[in-house]
């Protein structure tokens, strides 16, 4: 065999290894599910050696497949299975095709504050202590406590600050009175009876030879502040933050008894490279309420608003993750006091996503004036809509530490499932419902951790 007809036959063998490995990734990206609204036509970008064809008898009624088999687009509502063909001859897979009505919400942008209990204090670890002999004991580990309750009462007094927790403790012990502690657990509550332990004082102080403490770190309920995502018309209930809160341990915190309150941004720390600037922001507490929160989870919180006009305005579409395109878009945020004001970002990329997860967008902040007020995304974004064409295509929940100017998105067709909204709102409506705001930390970088505006966790 002539060298020129080896190359030809190497050539050949590589294009058709070329073609065989974009076909194979074509069938592999192709979604086995997908959602999408009548009458929108939506392109799948694969191989034009694939096609698709109704499955089900009489699909062929209300479903058109155009451009060769690539673009679908029904008339109808309900799932419908369609057959991915080679050329139209060799089965491949299944794919099911959901059409859903359309969802409208109101679109957020409120600055929010989250507090994860409308009072008490939350229980961030249960520590040792060295008793006066030199023994190390578990006083409220012993007693039952446990990470997440929420202390409310020490002997029936109401308790909110740390500080003050101790100082009950001491005097209790003193007295040789015995300590019960009222915990919230869930939706539980449940007196403790808990031991204190003598120990040697931390800080040597004239006349005091020694101190009780009942081993429990507490900390304030506050998570930070945060953003409103949106609200719904027909049921009241809001999404807020798109991702979960978390402690500093990264553990998630408990919101049984969470709230929402308004809060008032006074200004902005500015992003730089490696460090992200954050909104700084203020609440008074459970009287600025406007919500109660049932979920913390991974696509942010959820819940019921509780107040009048604390989300209100014309509702907008949510788009289906398979209609969010790369290009302009735009966030609503506040800046400053209560003011919730739209900035132009830029979509550049969007993470085709067939099952909810978190970071399908990646966003550039384009706005001049938010780029030199806040430097890009801060933390205190977390949550603040971005809208494309008019419907709410998602949630800004992160911002790059190396580059405060880009930002990881949610895809809002996973928020609204889940806060379980989808389809049940009327389009077109004007809001004035009663308002929810939640009492949660900014959006942050890749390794945002929710941070607390609080006093700092005092061990008792």
């Amino acid at each position: 065999m002539g060298r020129r007809m080896k190359g030809l036959l190497i050539g050949l063998a590589l294009i058709l290894i070329l073609g065989i490995s974009l076909l194979a990734k074509s069938i592999l990206s192709f979604p086995s599910y997908i959602r999408i609204v009548p009458e929108q036509e939506h392109l799948f970008k694969v191989s034009r050696w694939l096609t698709m064809a109704p499955v089900d008898e009489g699909a062929g009624e209300f479903l058109s497949v155009l451009q060769d088999g690539l673009s679908i687009k029904a008339s109808k509502l309900g799932p419908i299975r369609l057959q991915l063909s080679l050329l139209g001859l060799v089965p491949l897979r299944e794919v099911v095709v959901d059409v859903v009505s359309e969802t409208h919400v109101v679109p957020g942008g409120q600055a929010i504050g989250v507090l994860l209990s409308s009072g008490g204090l939350i229980v961030s670890q249960t520590v040792p202590v060295i008793d006066v002999n030199g023994v190390e004991r578990y006083p409220a580990q012993a007693a039952g406590i446990r990470y997440g309750d929420i202390v409310r009462k020490i002997n029936g007094i109401e308790v909110n600050d740390p500080h003050q927790v101790g100082a009950l403790v001491n005097r209790f012990a003193q007295g040789n009175q015995g300590i019960w502690l009222e915990v919230q657990r869930g939706r539980q509550t449940l007196r403790v009876p808990v031991q204190p332990v003598r120990v040697n004082p931390r800080t040597p102080r004239p006349g005091v030879s020694s101190e009780y403490l009942i081993g429990i770190l507490l900390e304030e309920p506050t998570a930070g502040v945060g953003t409103v995502t949106f609200a719904d018309p027909a049921s009241g209930k809001f999404a807020a933050l798109g991702h979960k809160i978390t402690d500093r341990y990264s553990r998630t915190l408990p919101v049984e008894d969470g709230r929402i309150v308004r809060a008032y941004i006074d200004g902005i720390q500015v992003g730089t490279r490696g460090q992200p600037g954050e909104k700084i922001g203020r609440f008074t507490g459970p009287k600025d309420e406007i919500g109660v929160v049932h979920k913390n989870t991974e696509f942010g919180i959820y819940g019921v608003l509780t107040q009048p006009n604390a989300v209100s305005g014309r509702t907008v579409p949510v788009a289906l993750a398979s209609e969010v395109t790369t290009g302009p878009a735009q966030i609503r945020t506040v800046l400053s006091g209560h003011k919730v004001e739209t900035f132009d970002v830029e979509i550049i990329k969007v993470v085709q996503q067939s099952r909810p997860e978190s970071k399908g967008l990646v966003v550039k902040i384009v706005d001049p004036r938010l780029l030199q007020q806040a430097g890009g995304i801060v933390q205190g974004m977390s949550g603040s809509p971005i809208l494309q064409r008019g419907k709410l295509v998602g949630a800004i929940t992160h911002v790059f530490v190396n580059d405060p100017t880009k930002g990881f998105g949610i895809l809002a067709e996973w928020m609204i499932y889940e806060a379980g909204v989808a389809g049940t709102n009327v389009k077109g409506h004007t809001w004035n419902h009663p308002g929810v705001t939640p009492r949660v930390a900014a959006a942050g970088g890749a390794t945002l951790q929710w941070r607390s505006v609080g006093k700092e966790g005092k061990i008792i």
